[in-house]
């Protein structure tokens, strides 16, 4: 991880060296976020703060890190979070 330049990134299926020709897996994702596998369903759970600053906590599953990734769901919402 700490070499960049051994990072690949994908677009459609292909690999490529340059950044700029990374693809998106997902619409209306976060910046940070967090992605396990959960081995009893054989998927993986991300979730993340929804549009970056909300007070909801969202998910998405998918069947490879690469997705395809579901729809967004509301998995909490923070009641004393500043703006609800």
């Amino acid at each position: 991880i700490e070499e960049f330049s051994a990072w690949r990134f994908q677009r459609k299926g292909r690999w490529s060296r340059d950044f700029i020709h990374a693809g998106h897996i997902a619409d209306f994702m976060a910046n940070e976020l967090s992605v396990t596998h959960l081995p009893e369903l054989n998927q993986y759970l991300m979730v993340y703060t929804d549009c970056d600053v909300s007070n909801r906590i969202v998910a998405r599953t998918a069947p490879t890190p690469a997705g395809p990734w579901s729809d967004v769901k509301t998995i909490h919402t923070c009641r004393d979070a500043a703006g609800s």
